[in-house]
Parts: structure tokens; sequence; C-alpha cells
């Protein structure tokens, strides 16, 4: 073998190695990607969880109204930025409102020592199961 034919080797050798190399970066890129995205809509999510939990878990509560009072107004007056800022999960938007509104109605009917108080406590139940479903089904499609 001549000089020249181990120059075009050695060259044609490297430029296969570094294709390979640049494809597998690419690929894994990609992953590591998705993998982080995936991460960052999880802890997301997990924070509105916890929103629309400690609401739930007041409205759901028995305690009197005048016990629960500041606490609503504080949970009931950031409502929308809450709610907004997770827009970008329609299915999942439309869960926490429907969440959200039903824990105002329970706290309207607590104020008003209305008769539909139980009745609306069982549909607060069913619309916060709904926006739990709503929030692992997203993630399941994600993964």
């Amino acid at each position: 073998m001549n000089w020249w034919e181990t120059l075009i080797v050695a060259l044609s050798t490297y430029a296969t190695t570094k294709s390979v190399d640049f494809a597998i970066s690419l690929f894994s890129e990609k992953r590591e990607f998705k993998k982080q995205k995936r991460g960052h809509t999880f802890a997301e999510l997990e924070e509105l969880k916890n929103e629309i939990g400690a609401c739930y878990e007041l409205a759901a509560n028995w305690k009197g109204y005048e016990v629960k009072q500041s606490t609503y107004a504080s949970l009931f007056e950031g409502d929308y930025k809450l709610i907004g800022r997770f827009s970008k999960y329609p299915s999942i938007a439309n869960a926490a409102r429907d969440v959200m509104h039903w824990s105002m109605i329970v706290a309207s009917c607590e104020k008003s020592c209305s008769d539909d108080l139980e009745q609306n406590k069982k549909d607060l139940h069913t619309k916060h199961k709904a926006f739990l479903k709503a929030c692992e089904d997203y993630l399941n499609d994600l993964a």
C-alpha cells in the first residue's frame, strides 16, 4: 500500500467515525431534551396539584365559614393567575378551573348556610377527581 492509499483510508475512516459520532449526539440530545421537558412539566403540574389540592381540601373541610374566610380570600384572590400560568395545558387548565369554580360555590353555600352544601361538596369531589385524572393522562401521554 502506498502512502496516498493509506492517507485515503485514514481520512475516510476519520470522516465515517465523525459522521457516526455526530448522528449519535443528535439522537441523544433529542432524548435528553425530551427528558428535561417531561421533568419540567412534571414539576409544574405537581405545583398546580398542590395549589388546587389546598383549595379543594379547604372547601371540603367541614369547619365553619368564619374560620375559613381569610384563607378562602387569599386562595381565591389570585385564581386567574394560577390557572392562566397553566393555560398551555388546556385540558388541565379547564379541569383546574372547574375545581376552583366549585370551591367558590361551596364557599358561597357555606357563607349563606345553603341546603345545597352537601351536594355541592360531592360535585367538588367529582371535579377534583377529574382534575387529577387530566393531570395523569397528560403525563402518561408525555412518556
